[in-house]
C-alpha cells in the first residue's frame, strides 16, 4: 500500500494541479538509543610557565679594516728631502702636487720649492735662482727640472744650480742668469765662474744674424751661430769687434777663440770675414779681404810688416783702401789689387803724396833692378839705392845719409828703422863689419847706460835700442853706436840677426 502510493505520486505529471495528498501514517516511534554518558573531563596538564625572556647580549659592530694609505714615490722622495732641508727652505706651505710634466711632483715651502721626477730625484730651488728658472716657464720650460740643489760658496760669494736643460748662476754683483747648450759648454771649458770670463751678466739671447745667439759675461762675450760654432772674445779685441757692429758688421762672427802667446806678446782672433790682432804697443786692429790676404802672404805678424797699427781705411781715390803696419803699408784698389810697400820705397812714395801723388797705387811688389829695390806704380817706377855692400847676404845696412838702418837679405829690404849715430866727439865708424856678440839686456860698463838688444860688430860699437833716442829723438847722439828707437822693431830684429851677419855703415 505504501508502495502503490509512492508509485502514484511518482507517476503524476509535472504541471498538473496540486492533488490532495493522502495522509502519511504516523511512524511507530523507534526506541531512542541510550545516551552516552558525558565523559568526565580529564584534568588538563598544568601548562609550563612561559620562560622570562633573557636579555640577549648586544653584538658589537665589526671594526672596519684600516684603509691602506698609498704614498707615491714622488711624495715619499719629497718628504725625505724636506726632512733634511728645513734650514734652507723652511716648512711646507701646501700639499704635494703630482701629475706634472714628465710625471713630476712638487711641493711649495716657505722659502723655496721641492721638485721630483724619477729621472732627476728630489731637489729644492729657491730665491733668485728659482726666480730666474721660473721666468723660463719652470719645469715646463727648456731648463726643465733641477738635477741638484742650489750650491753656494763660489767665488765672489756666488751660487749655482744644475738643471736638465742648463745652468743658473748668481752672484751679488751680477744677479741670476741662465746659460745652456754650446755657449754653456764653451763657458765650462773656460773654467766656469773661476775662469777669466767670470759670471754671466745676461741670459742667452738669440734671434741674431745667421740664426745666432750670444751671452755677456763679466769679462767677455760668447757668441754662437750654426756656421761658426761658439767662441769667446774679450778685452781690446772684443772692443774692436764691437766697434765694427758685432756680428752684424763687416767681420761677422768669430770663428776661433782669442789666441795669445804671439810675438811681441800679441794676441789675435779669426772672424768669418777678417782678423783682429793686438799687442800692448799697437793696440787692437782689424784687417780683412785682399789686404789681410796680402798680410798673410807676408807671414802674418812674424813677417817683415809686423802687426797692423791701424784698422783698414777706405774711401781713398778710385775706391781704394789701405792699412798701416809696423814696418810698411798695404794698399788696394779695385783696379790694382793689394800690394805691400815698405822700406825706402814707401818713404819715397809717402814723400810723393801717397796714392794721391803722381805715382798713384802700386801695381806689384818690390823687386831688384840694377842692384836697387824697385817697385812699379800706376805713374811709373820708384827705386832707391843702397850701398852695394848691402846687396849680398844678411846685412844690417846703416845709412848716415838718411839716418836709417835697413835689414836686408840678399839685396831685399825686409824692414827699415830710424837710426841715430855717434856724436862728432865719438863718431860711429864707417865700414863693413860682422856681428860677433849679442847681449839681450846689456848695460855699458864704460858709460853705465842701458843698451838692451845689443848686437856688437866693431869692438864696443853695437846696434841697440836707446831709451834716450826714443825720448829725445835726433836732439841727442850715441857714443859711437847705432841707436834704434823702435822697441818692438828691435825686439823683432834681434830675433832675426845671427852671429856672423854683416853690418855696413856708410854715408
Amino acid at each position: 500500500m505504501a508502495v502503490a502510493a509512492v508509485a502514484t505520486l511518482l507517476a503524476a505529471p509535472w504541471g498538473s494541479g496540486p492533488a490532495a495528498a493522502a495522509p502519511a501514517p504516523t511512524p511507530t516511534p523507534t526506541a531512542s538509543a541510550t545516551p552516552k554518558p558525558t565523559p568526565t573531563p580529564t584534568a588538563s596538564a598544568t601548562p609550563k610557565p612561559t620562560p622570562t625572556p633573557t636579555a640577549s647580549a648586544t653584538l658589537a659592530a665589526p671594526a672596519p679594516a684600516p684603509l691602506a694609505v698609498t704614498v707615491s714615490p714622488g711624495e715619499e722622495a719629497i718628504a725625505a728631502k724636506a726632512a733634511t732641508s728645513k734650514d734652507a727652505i723652511g716648512a711646507a706651505t701646501g700639499p704635494v702636487t703630482c701629475g706634472l710634466v714628465a710625471d713630476g711632483c712638487s711641493q711649495p715651502f716657505e722659502r723655496g720649492t721641492i721638485l721630483w721626477t724619477s729621472a732627476t730625484g728630489a731637489h729644492w730651488t729657491r730665491g733668485a735662482i728659482r726666480d730666474a728658472w721660473t721666468r723660463t716657464s719652470a719645469q715646463d720650460g727648456f731648463l726643465a727640472y733641477p738635477t741638484s740643489d742650489e750650491f753656494c760658496g763660489l767665488v765672489q760669494s756666488g751660487c749655482g744650480q744644475h738643471f736638465q736643460g742648463g745652468e743658473v748662476y748668481w752672484s751679488p754683483g751680477t744677479g741670476a742668469h741662465w746659460t745652456r747648450g754650446s755657449i754653456l759648454a764653451k763657458w765650462r771649458g773656460q773654467g766656469w765662474e773661476n775662469g777669466f770670463l767670470g759670471y754671466p751678466t745676461s741670459n742667452e739671447f738669440c734671434g741674431l744674424a745667421g740664426g745666432g745667439c750670444g751671452q755677456h759675461f763679466q769679462h767677455g762675450e760668447i757668441y754662437w751661430s750654426p756656421a761658426s760654432g761658439a767662441h769667446w772674445s774679450r778685452g781690446s779685441i772684443v772692443e774692436s769687434w764691437r766697434g765694427q757692429g758685432w756680428e752684424n758688421g763687416s767681420l761677422g762672427y768669430p770663428t776661433s777663440d782669442e789666441f795669445c802667446g804671439l810675438t811681441q806678446s800679441g794676441c789675435g782672433q779669426h772672424f768669418q770675414h777678417g782678423e783682429i790682432y793686438w799687442t800692448p804697443n799697437t793696440g787692437a786692429h782689424w784687417s780683412r779681404g785682399s789686404i789681410v790676404e796680402s798680410w798673410r802672404g807676408q807671414g802674418w805678424e812674424n813677417g817683415p810688416l809686423g802687426y797692423p797699427v791701424s784698422d783698414e781705411f777706405c774711401g781713398l781715390v778710385r775706391g781704394g783702401c789701405g792699412q798701416h803696419f809696423q814696418r810698411g803699408e798695404i794698399y788696394w784698389s779695385p783696379g790694382t789689387g793689394a800690394h805691400v810697400i815698405r822700406g825706402a820705397i814707401v818713404e819715397a812714395w809717402r814723400a810723393a803724396g801717397w796714392e794721391n801723388g803722381r805715382y798713384g797705387y802700386p801695381l806689384g811688389t818690390e823687386y831688384w833692378s840694377a842692384g836697387k829695390p824697385t817697385q812699379r806704380f800706376e805713374g811709373g817706377f820708384l827705386t832707391y839705392g843702397v850701398d852695394g855692400r848691402c846687396l849680398t847676404g844678411r846685412t844690417m845696412c846703416a845709412s848716415k845719409n838718411d839716418r836709417a838702418l835697413r835689414w836686408m837679405i840678399n839685396g831685399e829690404i825686409i824692414s827699415t828703422y830710424d837710426a841715430r849715430f855717434g856724436c862728432s866727439t865719438s863718431p860711429t865708424d864707417n865700414g863693413s863689419f860682422t856681428v860677433y856678440w849679442k847681449s839681450y839686456d846689456h848695460t855699458s860698463t864704460l858709460y853705465n847706460t842701458w843698451m838692451p838688444r845689443a848686437m856688437f860688430y866693431n869692438g864696443g860699437e853695437a846696434v841697440h835700442y836707446s831709451p834716450d833716442f826714443a825720448a829725445r829723438g835726433y836732439a841727442g847722439c850715441s857714443h859711437g853706436c847705432v841707436n834704434l828707437r823702435d822697441w818692438e822693431g828691435i825686439n823683432w830684429l834681434y830675433g832675426q840677426v845671427q852671429i856672423g851677419d854683416k853690418v855696413v855703415v856708410y854715408y
